[in-house]
């Protein structure tokens, strides 16, 4: 079994193509589906092991773009698309 000494990170992205993210939403001041809160806390977690996480969203709020909340860095599917 190998055994560290330090974790390795990873850059995580995930893509969700679903509702629309608010920062309420995201903050989790606001109720959401199972499924996209599931991903949210999936991606937290991961940030908060020392990954480098990034969600790819379709639906984003403005004030979300670009923002990095939770450790989880929230990016406009859209505009990424747009760019290349």
């Amino acid at each position: 079994m190998l055994r560290f000494e330090t974790r390795p990170s990873l850059i995580i992205g995930c893509y969700i193509n679903s509702v629309p993210f608010t920062r309420e939403v995201i903050e989790g001041r606001a109720s959401l589906g199972g499924s996209e809160s599931a991903a949210i806390a999936l991606m937290r977690g991961l940030a908060a092991r020392g990954h480098d996480v990034h969600v790819f969203a379709t639906k984003l709020a403005d004030d979300c773009k670009g923002a990095v909340i939770d450790g989880v860095s929230w990016v406009s599917a859209e505009d990424c698309l747009q760019d290349a």
